[in-house]
């Protein structure tokens, strides 16, 4: 597992466990067991009781995340990270697509060529990568 999907899965397992209110709507990059305390993927602000605040990062990112899974009643997991971080990649291909129509002025839903280029182009760039998606909204 990466680091990003780790630090952004940690986050929103905390979120369910704890709830989101008792972290103050902050990630959270500390586990709960007492002897992990100390154990934090990236070091933030410690509360008093040792619990590791990341505050270096906007919050958006883990609390959209954390609303998609508790609306669908979905388990925080690396795969789900993952799938959600394809839905969301897909969704920006489409909205590639759209600009290049409306960049050639075109009216309707249609099949236009360099639309279709753009959308292919963006969908298999290759510095894409998955994991990051999600925790940077790419």
């Amino acid at each position: 597992m990466s680091r990003v999907i780790s630090f952004c899965l940690l986050s929103v397992e905390n979120f369910f466990k704890r709830g989101i209110a008792s972290s103050y709507f902050i990630p959270l990059q500390s586990w709960t067991g007492s002897n992990d305390k100390s154990s934090v993927l990236l070091k933030g602000t410690q509360s008093n009781e040792t619990n590791d605040y990341y505050i270096s990062h906007p919050p958006f990112t883990f609390l959209l995340t954390y609303s998609i899974f508790k609306i669908f009643h979905i388990t925080p997991s690396e795969f789900s990270l993952q799938i959600l971080g394809m839905i969301l990649h897909l969704i920006g291909a489409f909205f590639v697509y759209l600009i290049v129509l409306e960049y050639f002025d075109r009216k309707g839903f249609v099949l236009f060529f360099p639309g279709i280029i753009s959308y292919i182009t963006y969908l298999f760039y290759p510095c894409y990568d998955a994991y990051a998606s999600v925790s940077h909204l790419c």
